[in-house]
């Protein structure tokens, strides 16, 4: 008697994907991480390592609409809170809004349009938690951040910028205060050495300082600053991308992660210079003001 295979045919719409990244590399996290929403909302992580969004609360037909394009709900119109924790505990626990449904074509007059397309992942970084290790040339900062009144602040968002040469302007590093007020910045970025063409021997007129014919490995030192940005008396976790430039101050009352009334304002410290060097570790100590 012969076997038949039947199989079944089914199309149906995924909502997007995450893909975890680091925030000191780039590269994707290794997993695995759990993923908790304030809606209904099923994941699925692919051979990819992105988390593919299966299924959320107001979308089950709209799943199973494939052609033509369902119409509603309107593009990126509803909101998912997200907690991302990492259960081996190498990056610190926090916060993601993902808004559905993603767009299926990129409209002409926004800039990141096309970062918004239901085809590409979203790409939410991961801040290392304090004890995290890292490669051992790599260069690291540990900041401890405080409010006005010397409290110490939970969810600051901590930022390494280059201060001279190349590398000035251009952004080194970032990371988050955890439960102690503390952040590790890491900086795989920080080049080892410079190279620097030998002094000509002293009355040597006819020198040509033109041709080089060897170049002398220097260790680098780096002069960058580092700045700090938090809300005071916020409970933790947090989500980081509200202290992003351009962000705008938290300013519902009724937000959970506000532990007193009046405090959502984001505060900032003042630059404070770090001489940095690949394979070393600096510690800095920040204090957030309103500059207001």
């Amino acid at each position: 008697m012969s076997r038949i295979n039947i199989f079944e045919h089914r199309d149906r719409r995924y909502l997007g994907a995450l893909r975890l990244v680091d925030s000191a590399t780039g590269r994707p996290c290794p997993g695995p991480f759990t993923l908790v929403t304030d809606k209904p909302m099923a994941f699925m992580q692919n051979r990819s390592g992105l988390y593919v969004i299966c299924s959320a609360k107001e979308f089950e037909k709209y799943i199973e609409e494939f052609d033509p394009a369902p119409s509603e709900p309107d593009d990126e119109s509803i909101d998912f809170s997200l907690t991302i924790s990492d259960p081996a505990g190498r990056y610190l626990t926090r916060m993601h809004t993902v808004s559905l449904p993603r767009p299926l074509s990129a409209d002409d007059s926004d800039a990141d349009a096309d970062s918004k397309l239901i085809f590409e992942p979203l790409e939410v970084t991961m801040y290392a938690s304090p004890s995290a290790s890292f490669e051992n040339g790599w260069c690291s900062v540990r900041a401890t951040v405080k409010d006005p009144n010397d409290q110490l602040v939970y969810g600051a968002l901590v930022t390494v910028t280059g201060k001279v040469g190349e590398l000035k302007d251009k952004e080194l590093g970032r990371g988050l205060t955890n439960e102690q007020g503390e952040a590790l910045i890491v900086m795989p970025k920080v080049p080892a050495f410079t190279f620097e063409a030998p002094a000509a021997p002293d009355g040597d007129a006819d020198a040509d300082a033109s041709v080089v014919t060897e170049l002398s490995p220097v260790a680098s030192k780096v002069s960058a600053v580092i700045t700090a940005v938090g809300i005071p008396k916020r409970k933790l976790p947090v989500n980081p991308d509200e202290l992003k430039p351009g962000s705008k101050d938290p300013q519902s009352p009724n937000d959970p992660n506000i532990t007193e009334p009046g405090t959502e304002k984001i505060l900032s410290s003042e630059p404070n210079a770090v001489l940095l060097q690949a394979g070393k570790s600096e510690s800095v100590h920040l204090k957030l003001k309103d500059h207001s």
